[in-house]
């Protein structure tokens, strides 16, 4: 019976899946180990795992030690993962300490039947092992990072602890018929700053904060005696305690919230602040959301800077993943191109025509680094476009794309002169007639393929999602425009020469460097673009597209994809911080030379990877040679 119970479980797990019943049936023949919260189940240089481990029930955490004896957290793995896998095929001590997090069950397979087992299934044993980055990432990852090491101050690490962790105190609520003077007793008692406001049910309905007390009571004049209810925010902004920490702060940062409810299930389990976030990581990204609001001139605006450069600093030597920092860089980034509109709106009036800015590529898709560039654009109201003269629209948009560019410039945001380009201002029917044109006239100017992620960053954004999604299907159903789409992501190949050799700029500026991003990092994104939209793919991020590729689609590679671009936006960031840290501007450039050994092969891997995926999309798109190529 426990036998088949172990079957069950290991059939559910990819590639293991693979195998016929009465290999499972031997794997299945395992003892089961019980570790209680706490337990060190495999260390860090110790002796080599006799087996690999699969959870039954609980919740491992994975740490690594480095040698300045800080712990980095690596991964959280719970019921139906494993781990131990590398250590028990290679019979090489483990490469991070493994300790249960919560009481857990585990299956415990040994190494010489494993190993039989994986041997007459060479397509699973490929399967489970295969991947560029199991030899290198996780040292690559760690020599990186150590460079930038120091800049942490020793604070723990935040973007892999669960919110839950963070609750210091249970929930303090109080009734929805309670008085308001009665809510603003109970918070002085308790020495808190907000209160839940709950239902008959106990239920979280809404809150108040100290601030809402003070602005829609005290001046107000507000009769205390009235329910607290009547001043409470809802709904309400909840997260599950399991969380980490990276999503509830970006969820702040994006509702610019300073209190957040935490709740496991239907349970209440408390709430988590701003303060909690700076106590725990020694500064917060929702307060440099908050200056960044709170700005009141341009020049305040262009402050942001170097505070956000000081932050990701912080992240990157906490080890935060590449694509949490990113999101964190787009999400400032995007809240003080808003502050700009806004103070911008006051010396230039209202607009002739209604509009919703949008931005694409990089920004678009919340995978912006510290060399911000930002492709901008406009569209337009198809009513207000027939009711105002194409003078008045065009001397409107000059002057914002003048003073926007002047503003983002003192921030240090790269965007292009014009701000807002002309031929990127256009109504949704003639957003679509521009698609048209990729195919039809080669000498029009023609879109990057980022407009198929287009997002709002002011007005309408339920009108801008409407023309994407209209412009994501148009290009899927149409094979002559997913080949333009083809040609654009083939046409930017690796820069691999003869022999696995970087290709290196050979004069100028950046004599003997390579464009991380052109040249490393949109080829993924571009592959992964066309993956997308074969599939009927709607999400923006890359990062999110792999994930749906992979869970829904079969993409065996997504996975390492996915490693590999954290990999290289790691090394972007990073090697932007070094930038910084010379008195230079950040910058997508590096040497390849001056990276050590297992950072060259890393990237190299990486580089192999795209080419692989560029000439499985050219074979099966043969036809992609002759269509003209989105530039």
């Amino acid at each position: 019976m426990l036998n088949q119970e172990i079957v069950t479980l290991l059939a559910s797990i990819h590639p293991l899946d693979l195998l016929a019943d009465d290999e499972l049936s031997e794997l299945g023949d395992a003892a089961l180990d019980y570790f209680p919260r706490g337990t060190t189940i495999l260390g860090q240089g110790g002796a080599a795992s006799e087996y690999l481990y699969v959870i039954k029930r609980g919740t491992v955490r994975m740490t690594l030690c480095t040698e300045d004896g800080h712990e980095v957290v690596l991964d959280y793995r719970s019921e139906g993962e494993y781990f131990g896998l590398i250590s028990v095929v290679s019979g090489d001590s483990p490469r991070a300490n493994v300790l249960a997090e919560e009481d857990v069950i585990g299956i415990l397979i040994p190494r010489k039947r494993l190993l039989e087992v994986l041997e007459r299934n060479r397509e699973v044993s490929d399967k489970l092992l295969r991947s560029y980055f199991i030899d290198f990432i996780d040292k690559a990852y760690d020599e990186t990072r150590r460079k930038f090491h120091s800049v942490s101050n020793n604070h723990r690490i935040l973007f892999a602890t669960p919110v839950g962790e963070l609750i210091r105190r249970g929930p303090i609520t109080a009734p929805a018929d309670a008085t308001i003077q009665e809510g603003s007793q109970l918070m002085v008692e308790e020495g808190i700053s907000s209160v839940v406001v709950v239902d008959g049910n106990g239920s979280p309905v809404g809150i108040v904060t100290d601030r809402d007390m003070r602005e829609k009571v005290v001046a107000r004049n507000r009769d205390p005696r009235e329910p607290i209810k009547t001043i409470m925010t809802t709904p309400l902004i909840h997260v599950e305690s399991r969380e980490p920490c990276s999503e509830v702060l970006l969820k702040m940062m994006r509702h610019n919230i300073h209190h957040i409810l935490v709740m496991d299930g239907d349970r209440f389990e408390g709430m988590v602040t701003n303060h909690d976030f700076m106590v725990l990581q020694g500064t917060s990204p929702t307060l440099l959301v908050r200056k960044v609001i709170e700005s009141q001139s341009l020049e305040h605006l262009g402050e942001s800077k170097s505070r956000l450069e000081r932050t990701v600093a912080i992240l990157s030597g906490e080890g935060a993943q590449a694509h949490h920092v990113t999101s964190v860089i787009t999400e400032v980034s995007e809240q003080l191109l808003k502050q700009a509109l806004s103070l911008i709106d006051i010396n230039l009036g209202p607009a002739p025509v209604r509009y919703s800015l949008i931005t694409t590529g990089q920004m678009a898709r919340r995978e912006l680094s510290l060399h911000r560039r930002l492709e901008l654009g406009a569209v337009l109201e198809e009513s207000g476009a027939r009711g105002a003269s194409a003078e008045e629209t065009r001397r409107y948009f000059t002057r914002l794309s003048k003073l926007l560019g002047q503003a983002l410039g003192a921030c240090g945001i790269v965007a292009p002169d014009p701000c807002v380009p002309p031929e990127r201002i256009r109504t949704p029917a003639e957003w679509i007639d521009r698609l048209d044109n990729w195919v039809e006239q080669p000498a029009a100017g023609r879109p990057r393929p980022g407009i198929l992620e287009m997002r709002t960053v002011s007005g309408d954004s339920t009108r801008v999602e409407q023309l994407r999604l209209s412009l994501l299907r148009r290009v899927a159903s149409e094979q002559r425009l997913l080949q333009a789409l083809v040609g654009a992501a083939l046409a930017n190949r690796p820069p691999l020469g003869f022999l696995g050799r970087f290709v290196v700029n050979t004069e100028g500026e950046h004599r003997d460097e390579l464009d991380l991003y052109e040249s490393g990092i949109r080829p993924f994104v571009d592959v992964v673009r066309v993956l997308a939209c074969e599939s009927g793919i709607e999400q923006r991020q890359t990062r999110e597209r792999l994930l749906k590729l992979g869970e829904r689609h079969a993409f065996e590679l997504a996975a390492d994809v996915e490693s590999a671009l954290d990999y290289l936006q790691t090394l972007r960031i990073h090697q932007q911080l070094a930038h910084l840290a010379e008195g230079r501007e950040a910058e997508d450039y590096l040497n390849p030379e001056e990276l050590q050994r297992r950072e060259r092969k890393t990237l190299k891997g990486a580089f192999l990877l795209t080419t692989g995926l560029h000439d499985e999309l050219a074979r099966r798109h043969p036809e992609w040679a002759g269509t003209a190529r989105i530039r």
